[in-house]
């Protein structure tokens, strides 16, 4: 009975192989489905519109060339612990179109942050602050003080080239005077002096270390006359080059009026580093001992 529920179950199992090779038959011989446009993932398409190229750009007002200058006074003052309020007054015929007024040469040191303008007619369109040098490497005058100090420089390197060629020539003319008395010792030991050749050479020796004297304290001359120049063009230079390092503060309003007239505009800013202190002079008299000023 064990060796028939034995065959039974081998049976099974092999029915089971049977069906499962058939079933792994048919699946590869069915052929693939082709893919659909709904099987496939949608894409969201975006029109993009051409980008809006940028405005110009607009030229900015310079306190050099646009902005008309402006004669401004110093009308209030209020001094705190560290800095100082200054309030500048200056009148100005405005125009219907918007026109650029130009505070001037303000100190380098003004706070941006302080600054506040009014007027008394218009409309103010903008105010900036610019800043400059007091010098720059383009402007005239600094060119020309360059162009000078180089100009006196080169006359001195000259001088000083000449006096170095003189000292060479007078160099050269003490090693013939040298040579010269060690011939004659040797002309005369041997009894062979020709005092016309002597006195030729002589000559020439002493022609020739006169003349470079002169030549030398014409040079040295030349030197000691140029020497207060250079020291001015120098110092004139030096001035220059601190004009560079220093700032100088321009506030530019733009200021427009309904009808052309004369407008008074006040500019208001701060200036650090400034303060004040409480000071008294005690004066006492020996002809009044109850009166003390």
């Amino acid at each position: 009975m064990k060796k028939n529920t034995l065959c039974q179950r081998l049976n099974m199992v092999g029915r089971a192989g049977l069906v499962l090779g058939l079933a792994v038959t048919m699946l590869g011989c069915t052929k693939p489905r082709a893919t659909t446009p709904e099987d496939r993932p949608h894409r969201h398409h975006r029109t993009v519109e051409p980008s809006t190229p940028p405005p110009p750009a607009m030229d900015v007002a310079d306190a050099e060339t646009e902005g008309q200058r402006l004669q401004s006074k110093v009308v209030r003052v209020t001094v705190y612990s560290d800095r100082a309020r200054l309030t500048r007054q200056a009148t100005a015929q405005v125009l219907a179109e918007p026109t650029v007024y130009t505070f001037p040469s303000l100190p380098g040191w003004v706070d941006d942050g302080s600054v506040q303008v009014s007027a008394s007619a218009g409309r103010i369109l903008d105010v900036r602050v610019d800043r400059r040098f007091l010098a720059r490497p383009t402007d005239e005058s600094w060119r020309k003080v360059e162009a000078e100090h180089k100009a006196i420089t080169n006359r001195l390197a000259a001088l000083r080239d000449e006096l170095a060629v003189l000292e060479a020539q007078k160099q050269q003319i003490e090693n013939i005077k040298a040579f010269s008395q060690t011939k004659i010792t040797q002309d005369t030991f041997i009894g062979d002096v020709n005092v016309k050749t002597y006195g030729d050479v002589l000559g020439f020796i002493t022609d020739s270390l006169r003349a470079n004297a002169r030549a030398r304290r014409k040079v040295m001359l030349r030197l000691d006359e140029l020497a207060p120049e250079y020291e001015a063009s120098q110092r004139r230079l030096n001035d220059a080059k601190a004009l560079m390092k220093l700032e100088e503060t321009n506030v530019l309003v733009t200021l427009q009026a309904a009808t052309p007239g004369p407008v008074t505009l006040e500019l208001t800013y701060m200036l650090p580093g400034a303060t004040w202190e409480p000071m008294h002079e005690l004066r006492a008299s020996s002809g009044d001992g109850k009166t003390v000023e």
